[in-house]
């Protein structure tokens, strides 16, 4: 129930301990949907945009010890679709972006309903709300996010992350940190939602800045994102100085 750390490893080598017993890495195939998608380098046409969340997704499950594989992208085609999940019992997680919303081209989750078993299908959170999750077969978990890159971000820091952690018999434990807001924030309570937020440090307390351009297509401010801002349902902002909920992404806080 823990993944190793330098320091794991210092350990054991001090006791002289050459061989533990470890949980396998879980294969994971991950896949972009949809017709519009075209890798970066590729000059766009209309109606075009270039593929982010497969690369951001791979990335991630390399950091948390997955074994990943690039499944590449998938036309909104659902005999195309229907086959890549029916051939997907080899692997342990499969993990899709985009065709999971309500939309008529979305059919990810409408394929995945015909041969799968659906966990749950939209939640209560901004962004990220058409996620869905369940299972294929007897082994593979099936992981569909949504097509927005930052929703997709977001959701498989709240959804994926706790499932590999479970995979390894461990324990989920998400770091939420009272911290105070260095600007206002306003909005129509309903959803809980996670702000893009830059966190640090000032005179040992330590403050959360929501960032401008919120909106789940806009990724430029994930250059400044070190954290979360989360708020909960009923709540429709606060003012600068309010005591907050900051979420970390593992990352020193800077001193200002």
């Amino acid at each position: 129930g823990r993944r190793f750390t330098a320091y794991d490893l210092a350990l054991l080598a001090t006791a002289g301990i050459d061989q533990v017993p470890v949980v396998v890495r879980p294969r994971v195939l991950v896949i972009a949907t949809g017709d519009e998608l075209v890798v970066p380098g590729t000059p766009l046409k209309p109606g075009q945009i270039y593929e982010s969340n497969r690369l951001a997704t791979l990335v991630q499950l390399e950091q948390w010890g997955a074994e990943a594989l690039d499944g590449g992208m998938v036309r909104d085609d659902p005999q195309a679709l229907r086959a890549l999940l029916t051939s997907s019992g080899e692997y342990d997680f499969v993990i899709t972006s985009g065709g999971a919303s309500v939309g008529d081209h979305d059919l990810v989750k409408q394929v995945f309903a015909e041969i799968g078993e659906i966990h749950f299908w939209k939640v209560k959170i901004k962004p990220g709300k058409p996620v869905a999750f369940g299972r294929v077969g007897q082994r593979t978990h099936f992981f569909a996010l949504p097509g927005n890159p930052v929703s997709s971000l977001v959701t498989f820091k709240l959804f994926v992350e706790p499932a590999l952690v479970a995979w390894s018999r461990a324990s989920h434990h998400m770091t939420e940190l009272p911290a105070r807001a260095a600007n206002d924030f306003h909005r129509q309570a309903g959803r809980m939602e996670f702000l893009r937020a830059h966190l640090y440090t000032e005179n040992g307390q330590l403050l959360a800045t929501a960032l401008p351009g919120q909106g789940s297509h806009m990724l430029g401010t994930l250059r400044q994102t070190n954290g979360f801002i989360k708020i909960s349902e009923d709540s429709s902002g606060y003012a600068q100085g309010d005591a907050v909920v900051a979420i970390p992404l593992g990352m020193d806080l800077p001193q200002d």
